[in-house]
């Protein structure tokens, strides 16, 4: 297409339970974080994501897990 089309798009959102240990999420969380440019590659619509915007717009609490490594990463 020649040109821009308006469109809407949806957050994808890696949810888990509580039950999940927190270093386990953790491990996952900052593995994401730590190879960002790499997981990026994983997909096209991945490609104008920044790490900034991981947080915006989650409607439900984060797991401690994933807190830790986001305060680590100095997102939060």
């Amino acid at each position: 297409m020649p040109n821009d089309v308006p469109s809407i798009g949806v957050k994808a959102v890696l949810v888990t339970s509580t039950k999940v240990k927190d270093e386990v999420v953790y491990q996952v969380v900052k593995t994401i974080l730590d190879n960002f440019e790499k997981f990026k590659e994983l997909h096209p619509a991945y490609k104008t994501i920044a790490k900034e915007s991981l947080l915006e717009g989650l409607s439900v609490p984060q797991h401690p897990g994933a807190i830790k490594a986001f305060k680590e990463a100095g997102l939060l």
